[in-house]
């Protein structure tokens, strides 16, 4: 069979990442289970064995797992591909224990129809937004209404995310396995896969300093074709990068900063644009790509810009 080969030939990529060789036998278990057990899966892996290759050098770089009990990760089939997917448990995991991490924890839920009607989810926006959900436990909820997801960051502060369900539907319209109602994480594991969406909405605006460029190519390309049609689209990271240095540097390179609040006060102490340009020029990849820093940048430069 193709696809076992191509399975095969992600081992070299675990070992490039330092993994050791018990992990990828288990990943290739993993990976075989799901592919007996999902003919959909199967036969767009046997039709498109390549892609089968990326989703599991994907899964190598982000350090989830495919573990069924785990729900960290799945192998997916979207665009006559197999690709890599993310759990809303292999956000959270990655979000919360990274070295540097700056998120304690993130807490998702599900918002029901009954719920809502008896004013146990209140949400409030401005100058002091909050959530209040006190959810039903026993008796009838209704059918799902939203879902929410809040980050809890370690300087006190919080961020959160709400998705109702009309958006909800339309990111599960992009699984193709869901859309031609065959298998796909919807199937199994419906109200995991919704929790997960405002989680993935929240990962572009929380700090990941020190988050390896590995699990940033890994996952973002999973955010970026389950966004939906109408939502406020955030600026590709590529065309932000461009857009922070497409000026060479005028001055000489300064020394690189030791980590993401080092490089956000250089940012902060710069006097010009040109300054600006070249701090950025000086971080680390993952710095560079951090959707804070980045927006950092381009505040610092419209306000340096105004004067």
């Amino acid at each position: 069979m193709t696809y076992i080969k191509q399975i095969e030939e992600s081992a070299s990529k675990f070992k490039d990442l330092g993994l050791q060789q018990q992990v990828f036998d288990m990943e290739k278990q993993y990976a075989m289970q799901a592919l007996q057990n999902n003919d959909f899966l199967r036969q767009t892996a046997e039709a498109n064995p390549k892609s089968l290759l990326d989703a599991m050098v994907n899964l190598a770089m982000s350090g989830l797992t495919l573990h069924p009990s785990a729900k960290e990760a799945f192998l997916v089939p979207r665009d006559k591909k197999v690709v890599f997917e993310p759990g809303y448990r292999g956000f959270i995991r990655i979000l919360t224990s990274f070295q540097g991490s700056l998120v304690s924890k993130i807490e998702s839920g599900i918002v029901y129809e009954n719920e809502l009607e008896q004013g146990r989810f209140v949400v409030r926006k401005g100058t002091n937004p909050s959530i209040n959900h006190d959810p039903i436990i026993v008796g009838d909820r209704g059918p799902i209404v939203a879902t929410y997801a809040v980050a809890f960051l370690k300087d006190g502060s919080t961020q959160f995310e709400i998705i109702n369900k009309t958006d909800l539907d339309r990111i599960k319209s992009k699984s193709a396995g869901a859309a031609s109602g065959k298998f796909s994480p919807y199937t199994d594991w419906e109200a995991e896969m919704y929790r997960k969406a405002p989680i993935r909405r929240l990962w572009g605006f929380l700090p990941k300093p020190n988050l390896p460029l590995s699990v940033l190519a890994a996952l973002e390309s999973d955010i970026a074709a389950n966004r939906v049609a109408d939502e406020p689209k955030q600026t590709a990271v590529h065309e932000v990068v461009a857009a922070v240095v497409q000026q060479q540097p005028k001055i000489a390179l300064p020394e690189p900063p030791k980590d993401f609040a080092d490089a956000m006060r250089m940012v902060n102490d710069c006097k010009t644009v040109d300054e600006i340009n070249a701090v950025f020029r000086s971080c680390s990849d993952a710095i560079k790509r951090d959707p804070v820093f980045i927006n950092e940048c381009k505040v610092q430069k419209e306000k340096l810009t105004i004067k």
